[in-house]
């Protein structure tokens, strides 16, 4: 079976993308298409048929063909006649800029085809897809598939919808080489504030030999790095196999406070075109587009990526000591003050980020593969580097990982993980040690701390400059002149008082705009707020506690005095 798509936008300013495809070889009275509810790399439901408005099948002669659906995500085509053609038409809602859905408008078309384009529901047919993109002369078309006279040729479902497309004008290209593999860096922005050609394409190379030699052999000829920027703030990255899309903002920043956000995020998701793309959990070999994908071992695909995203940076010295401890140092502070850590263990949140996301709908729900993941893939790497006497770290159960996927096409589960785990520290008890992290709910700071004391790095608390934090253990955020509580810690004195998104009128009868920016006010028993709560104003009255302190800031240090075996394993854990 042919599938033959165009893609065109009849009315760019509506943020609509026009498709029509051609099916031929149609062999059945009844055919389904079906469009994929999710994408790889976020691993919840993105139901991406609520962005199709109208949807009409015909037959070779141009009869209209009766069209059912029985659930969100597919089209029933009744084919009576049996005719070996049938023309679909349907238009797709792109009005969501981020790295990983779809924009179009009289500047850009950009989609991610897993957003787009439907497939026949046959699981044991090899379909050919064509997709031809009609767009102006002046465009240039950026994607890692193979493209020619604007038309892309696949046989694998997977590679196409792992491969995101952007026509557009504004955009400036360049590229480098490291061994046998060439990476292309492209930036798109309408305003034309390009980035750095040199600075960037220096630092890049740094990174991406370090991640080479991290891995020592590419599942890609090719890598396209297809970059947006915006004109406001924005953060996020979307991992594929060959390529990654990243959009950042406010665009005027990329070169300064916001370059090392962008080397960040570059880095993290090339090393994904390994972990996760390559090798990944049982549960998701091969991909299921239709349902959930459900797998514990987040803390491996997200937390390890995170983690050696940012040191293999460090190894590469595109970052500094103090460029990475500050990485280090905000999955810290997210843990410190995220009291799902309490609730739900590593491996279970791993399985709720289909339930609710990324997001604590609940607050102090659950921890995150992200954060919690990367400070237990530091745990483990500073452990091992110790177990073994500096011979292997992390990186070789990695290796272990990526062998297994490779060489004998065999993805990895936990059980797997243990195994090379307690391969290299020899001691069964090491499971004990780890296990209880991975699966119990608990505080990872006393282990963390434990185990980086040995290679002469500590952890610095300082007190919180706001007293509100400091004292009553609530945050505070302005919006238009107006204070309201956003996140407030357990077992603080406002976990009792206040609820969240309250608004703060006065406190101590001074205007909340007056309380909140007195940086000099000294520490306070008792303060008296007047607030507003579903449209009520009240006031409640809230008493700090004694020798009692919250939201203290988390600085991970290297002593200024390193005795000699300190010196060495930090030494080792810097290189391995």
């Amino acid at each position: 079976m042919e599938l033959f798509f165009s893609i065109s936008q009849s009315n760019p300013v509506s943020h609509y993308i026009n498709v029509k495809l051609k099916i031929q070889n149609v062999v059945d009275k009844k055919l389904i298409l079906l469009l994929p509810r999710w994408r790889p790399g976020r691993y919840e439901l993105g139901h991406f048929s609520k962005n199709i408005q109208s949807f009409y099948a015909y037959d070779s002669k141009g009869r209209h063909l009766v069209v059912t659906k029985s659930n969100t995500h597919s089209w029933e085509i009744f084919n009576d006649s049996l005719d070996k053609e049938i023309f679909v038409e349907y238009n797709y809602y792109a009005n969501e800029y981020n790295a990983g859905a779809c924009y179009a408008d009289e500047n850009i078309l950009y989609f991610n085809p897993v957003h787009l384009l439907m497939k026949p529901s046959y699981s044991d047919t090899i379909h050919k897809f064509h997709i031809h993109i009609n767009v102006p002369e002046s465009y240039k078309i950026i994607t890692s598939l193979s493209i020619k006279n604007n038309t892309i040729e696949s046989t694998d479902y997977d590679e196409l919808v792992d491969s995101p497309i952007v026509a557009t004008p504004y955009v400036k290209s360049f590229s480098y080489e490291v061994d046998e593999y060439t990476f292309y860096v492209h930036t798109i922005d309408i305003h034309e504030k390009y980035i750095d050609e040199e600075k960037t394409k220096n630092d890049f190379k740094k990174f991406t030999e370090q991640i080479l030699k991290f891995w020592g052999s590419a599942p890609f000829k090719e890598y396209h790095f297809i970059i947006h920027l915006l004109p406001y703030s924005y953060y996020h990255g979307v991992e594929h196999l060959k390529n990654t899309v990243i959009v950042l903002g406010p665009n005027t920043q990329i070169m300064s406070k916001l370059y090392n956000e962008l080397l960040g995020v570059a880095s993290h998701e090339l090393f994904h075109a390994w972990n996760i793309k390559t090798i990944r959990p049982k549960q998701m070999f091969p991909y299921n587009y239709y349902t959930e994908n459900y797998s514990e071992l987040g803390f491996i695909y997200e937390g390890f990526t995170t983690y050696y995203g940012d040191k293999l940076l460090w190894q590469s010295g595109v970052f500094n000591d103090d460029e990475f401890f500050n990485c280090i140092n905000e999955r810290l502070n997210r843990h410190f003050i995220n009291y799902g850590k309490f609730s739900q263990s590593l491996l279970n949140s791993s399985i709720d980020t289909w339930v609710d996301g990324y997001a604590n709908h609940a607050p102090h729900k659950k921890v995150s593969i992200y954060d919690e993941g990367c400070l237990l893939a530091m745990m483990m790497d500073l452990y091992i580097i110790l177990k073994t006497k500096k011979k292997k770290s992390l990186r070789d159960v990695c290796l272990k990982l990526y062998d297994d996927q490779i060489n004998n096409n065999e993805p990895y589960t936990l059980k797997s993980f243990i195994k090379y785990f307690l391969e290299f520290t020899k001691d069964e008890r090491d499971i004990v040690f780890f296990g209880n992290t991975l699966l119990f709910p608990n505080d990872y700071i006393p282990l963390f701390e434990k185990i980086i004391e040995i290679f002469g790095l500590y952890i610095e608390y300082k007190e919180s400059e706001n007293w509100w934090e400091r004292y009553f253990g609530f945050k505070a955020s302005e919006q238009q002149g107006k204070y309201s509580v956003n996140h407030i810690l357990p077992e603080s004195p406002a976990y009792y008082a206040l609820s969240l998104n309250d608004e703060i009128l006065a406190v101590n009868s001074i205007t909340s705009k007056d309380a909140f920016t007195d940086k000099n006010i000294n520490k306070i028993d008792t303060i008296n707020l007047t607030i507003q709560r579903f449209h009520k104003i009240i006031n409640v009255e809230i008493k700090a506690l004694k020798n009692k302190t919250f939201y203290q800031k988390l600085s991970l240090r290297l002593k200024d005095k390193l005795s000699t075996i300190e010196k060495d394993l930090f030494s080792h854990f810097k290189k391995m």
